[in-house]
């Protein structure tokens, strides 16, 4: 009896392992079934970011991998225009085919041109939910039947059959943004209330990290005219400062973006005496004010966008200036707010490979 038991058993793992052998003998032969892509992908700010983009194809197939460098692999190319509601796909520069696509918003527009790429990789794949969008039809080539495998030993391990976490598997550049600006602002921190004035801003972020920090440096001048009762006089107050800005463009709602700031302004400060007193002035004085600051950003047109900002703005220095011996003119304040209203251009490099 306990000769049989043993010669059963060992039959039985006998067969657990030519199971097994077969099982992953079928799971080299699925891994050497995914076609290698090159996929570059262009859009507006406002679309699905690129890793947004890959994961949409990979919800349709999972017949896609990266291809690895100097791995033949056909070329997929991308482009949504910049309204945001037309974009087309060509294979292989156009050679194998091309697709377009609109719809009433970007993200439509990128499902569809997603689930074009899944389809002419795998004939089998399936939209994962409509979407509100029309495309077009041309010759547009299948993957090629998979070519036969070579021996399992020789197969190299596919970083894209790896177990996933749900983030895409092909990989991307950091993406660069910057803009330039015009801008005005009435300011109440280290000038009279309301002072008004203008300036100009740069802009550099980088939208590939998870809060998309950006840096803001801006050059800026305001003139005030205030007067004096007694004796009866009028002084200007000229404020030429530069502010600089630590912000996270991280929320964004299509055209739309929320950017809250650090905020750190100084410059120098001028008191000129005018009729009746001319040529009464002092010496350049140096302020710098620290606080917090909004921006609410539109693109309206393409590149070109405009912006409302506010900030809640602590001075460093508080000067006191007045007309010798003892007569006051404007005191800085304990606190201040600054308005801004902005217009200028976005640029940015959208491009995935």
């Amino acid at each position: 009896m306990l000769e049989t038991c043993k010669g059963a058993f060992s039959r039985g793992t006998l067969a657990l392992a030519t199971l097994l052998a077969l099982g992953g003998e079928r799971s080299a032969l699925a891994q050497s079934e995914l076609e290698p892509v090159a996929l570059s992908y262009q859009a507006p700010e406002s679309c699905p970011s690129f890793e947004e983009f890959v994961a949409e194809i990979e919800r349709s197939t999972s017949r896609l991998r990266l291809a690895r460098k100097g791995e033949s692999a056909r070329r997929f190319d991308v482009v949504i225009e910049a309204s945001g509601t037309e974009g087309h796909l060509e294979l292989d520069g156009g050679s194998g085919g091309e697709r377009a696509a609109n719809g009433a918003e970007c993200r439509a527009v990128a499902e569809l041109l997603a689930f074009a790429v899944a389809l002419a990789a795998d004939p089998e794949a399936h939209p994962p939910e409509p979407v509100d969008a029309v495309a077009t039809f041309p010759s547009l080539q299948s993957a090629p039947p998979p070519r036969p495998p070579p021996l399992p030993v020789s197969l190299p391990v596919p970083v894209a059959t790896e177990a996933r976490t749900g983030v895409p598997s092909l990989s991307s550049r950091a993406r660069w943004r910057w803009s330039v600006a015009g801008a005005g602002f009435a300011a109440g921190a280290s000038s009279p209330a309301v002072t008004w004035g203008g300036g100009v801003y740069a802009e550099a972020g980088l939208n590939s990290v998870a809060w998309a920090p950006r840096l803001r440096l801006g050059g800026n001048y305001a003139r005030k005219t205030v007067d004096v009762e007694s004796p009866p006089s009028q002084v200007a107050l000229t404020t030429t400062f530069l502010s600089l800005e630590a912000c996270s463009g991280a929320l964004r709602r299509g055209a739309l973006t929320l950017l809250p700031c650090l905020r750190a302004q100084g410059g120098t400060r001028n008191a000129e005496g005018l009729e009746p007193l001319p040529g009464r002035s002092e010496a350049l004085r140096g302020f710098l004010d620290l606080g917090l600051a909004g921006h609410v950003g539109w693109r309206f047109a393409g590149p070109a966008f405009i912006e409302w900002g506010a900030a809640v703005m602590f001075p460093t220095v508080r000067d006191h200036v007045k007309i010798l011996p003892s007569t006051p003119v404007y005191d800085v304040p304990v606190l201040g707010l600054v308005g801004e209203l902005a217009l200028g251009v976005e640029f940015g490099d959208q491009t995935r490979d």
